[in-house]
């Protein structure tokens, strides 16, 4: 019961800090105040718990950093996938998403900087895939996020999951659509003097 209840209080310190999911705070608090044969419902709480992690689906503070109005991001669908992406003039990098990814909204501020820093040698654009599944079943998107880069019509780098920018960064270099001194893991040596 101890670890329920710290389980319970670190979940509201994250809903609270964050003010992710204030509707979830309520049914924790409402949860942990009712007893079921003097014991807290823990697979209540456990389903409550996956809930606040992945669901995205109706929250404007996830839905606002999913990276949708960005200047630096554009948005395809099925309709013009090709035009956008694939017939496009400068290598694509294809964003596979959904509202209600958890692992895919933690990437979006990521995105956005990625698409702001090389806006000059690169497009981004996210394509939601439940909005859009014929294009993710064309690609056999199986897991989001997932990363697609398209150069000169044809898929050149792909990458599924969460990563950090400068992984991101080394899927471009590779796909040899960036500078491979885009961002140095360590500063190159300085000579002895």
């Amino acid at each position: 019961m101890g670890f329920l209840i710290l389980c319970y209080k670190r979940i509201l310190m994250l809903i609270h800090f964050s003010q992710r999911m204030p509707s979830l705070r309520a049914m924790f608090e409402t949860l942990f105040e009712s007893q079921v044969d003097g014991l807290y419902s823990g697979v209540t709480c456990s389903m409550l718990m996956v809930l606040l992690t992945s669901c995205g689906v109706g929250n404007p503070n996830n839905e606002k950093h999913a990276s949708e109005n960005s200047p630096y991001i554009g948005k395809v669908v099925d309709a013009d996938f090709d035009q956008q992406v694939l017939h496009h003039s400068q290598p694509v990098l294809v964003d596979f998403w959904a509202t209600w990814c958890g692992p895919c909204l933690q990437m979006a501020p990521l995105v956005e900087t990625l698409a702001e820093q090389y806006q000059d040698q690169i497009r981004v654009v996210k394509l939601d895939v439940d909005q859009n599944p014929q294009t993710a079943a064309r690609y056999g998107i199986a897991a989001i996020p997932t990363f697609m880069v398209f150069d000169g019509g044809r898929e050149v780098a792909r990458y599924t999951g969460s990563t950090s920018m400068r992984g991101l960064e080394s899927m471009l270099e590779k796909a040899s659509v960036l500078k491979a001194d885009a961002s140095p893991l360590v500063p190159p040596a300085q000579p002895i003097p």
